[in-house]
């Protein structure tokens, strides 16, 4: 049996004809609210959690919608977010989740997710489809550090030997739900080069990313 299975956070192997990729869950995956660079603001309010961007400065009453306007422009994409607290968090933009809690009673709205109008401009040259589309993604690639849907990988020559490894894939469609996501088709590039390479590739050259 391989030792890299017995590492934490180890969920499967994928084998690519004499080398394994190993999957496994990061749990040291950076905070997209707090590590990336991003123009996209999250307002949250929650009594339990700490949600979106922790420096956001307001405060919640009746008012704070028309005030996101007011601070980032009238032409600011605002859009409504909503939390699922059940086994976990998962978050999303514009609909709550009726659909799997048709009660409401482990969800709810959480805050608002801004596009401010500067950013529009700035960055998408006004094209507010692809503004909005952007932000949609931001909150999906939250709710997927949220739940924990973020991975890496290690690689295991024919001679078990670590040869590759990376981390902080966040992946979107989940890998969970059985959809080939960008991180799985990576996974199976990385193998594949890694069992046609093994041999040619000067063992010095091996490495740990």
């Amino acid at each position: 049996m391989s030792t890299f299975t017995s590492m934490e956070g180890y969920l499967k192997t994928q084998e690519f004809g004499d080398t394994k990729v190993h999957i496994f869950s990061d749990f040291d995956a950076q905070d997209p609210r707090k590590d990336f660079d991003t123009p996209i603001i999250m307002v949250c309010f929650h009594r339990h959690y700490d949600l979106g961007n922790d420096d956001h400065g307001y405060t919640l009453d009746d008012n704070l919608p028309q005030q996101l306007f007011d601070d980032h422009g009238q032409g600011s994409i605002v859009i409504p977010l909503y939390l699922l607290d059940h086994s976990g968090l998962r978050m999303r933009a514009g609909r709550g989740f009726s659909d799997c809690d048709p009660g409401h009673w482990d969800s709810g709205q959480a805050g608002w997710i801004i596009c401010p109008e500067q950013a529009i401009t700035d960055e998408w040259e006004g094209d507010r489809d692809r503004a909005q589309g952007y932000l949609y993604t931001e909150v999906a690639v939250y709710d997927a550090w949220l739940v924990g849907f973020v991975y890496g990988y290690v690689v295991e020559n024919r001679f078990g030997e670590h040869v590759d490894s990376c981390w902080g894939f966040f992946d979107i469609p989940p890998m969970v739900h059985g959809q080939k996501s960008d991180f799985m088709e990576e996974v199976e590039r990385v193998g594949t080069w890694w069992d046609e390479n093994t041999m040619s590739v000067p063992k010095d050259a091996f490495h740990m990313a």
